[in-house]
C-alpha cells in the first residue's frame, strides 16, 4: 500500500501545478476546475494593456506554455477580449499535458489610466479516462503568472469564483 501511495504522490508532483502560486486549488467550481479574478489596475489604458497581454501570450508567457488565440475590441461592456491557452508541461514531452482556456476581458474605466481586467482560466476536459474536476492550483497560476509579467503595474485583486484563497 505504501508503494501505491508513493507512486500516486509522485504522479501528483510530476503532473500537477509546479510552485510557486499553486495554493489556490479549485475543485469543480465550473463542473471542471476554473478560476475567475478581477484586477483593478491604475496607470495604463485598456488598449495598452490588451496589447501587452497579447504580446506576452504570443511569446509563450513566463513558462513557454502560453499560446495566443485572438483579440477582439468592443465586446459588450468589454473594451477588449484577449484569448489564449495554457499547456501545462508544454516543454516536457514525457509528462501529461493539460490545456486550460484563458480569457482576459479588459474594461476601460472613466479615467484614461484606470482599467479592470476580468481574468478567467478554465480547465479543458479532453484527457482520456480523466476528468478535470481538480486543478492542483493551475488555473490561478495561469492567471497570476501573466499579471506578474508586468511588475510595475499597481493592482487590486478580487476573487470572483473558483480558485479560493487558502487563507480564507
Amino acid at each position: 500500500m505504501k508503494t501505491v501511495f508513493a507512486i500516486l504522490a509522485g504522479l501528483y508532483v510530476a503532473n500537477g501545478c509546479q510552485p510557486p502560486n499553486c495554493d489556490n486549488v479549485d475543485l469543480g467550481t465550473c463542473v471542471e476546475a476554473c478560476c475567475r479574478l478581477n484586477w483593478d489596475i491604475e496607470g495604463i489604458s485598456a488598449k495598452a494593456m490588451s496589447s501587452m497581454l497579447e504580446e506576452t501570450l504570443k511569446k509563450g508567457g513566463p513558462d513557454g506554455g502560453y499560446k495566443f488565440w485572438g483579440t477582439l475590441p468592443d465586446q459588450g461592456p468589454l473594451t477588449y477580449v484577449v484569448q489564449g491557452l495554457h499547456v501545462t508541461n508544454a516543454r516536457e514531452p514525457t509528462k501529461m499535458h493539460y490545456n486550460d482556456t484563458l480569457n482576459f476581458g479588459v474594461i476601460q474605466k472613466e479615467k484614461a489610466d484606470q482599467i479592470q481586467i476580468q481574468a478567467f482560466s478554465h480547465s479543458q476536459d479532453f484527457i482520456t479516462a480523466n476528468f478535470a474536476y481538480g486543478d492542483h492550483g493551475q488555473n490561478y497560476k495561469n492567471l497570476i503568472s501573466i499579471l506578474l509579467e508586468f511588475p510595475k503595474l499597481r493592482y487590486n485583486q478580487t476573487h470572483v469564483f473558483g480558485c479560493p484563497d487558502p487563507k480564507n
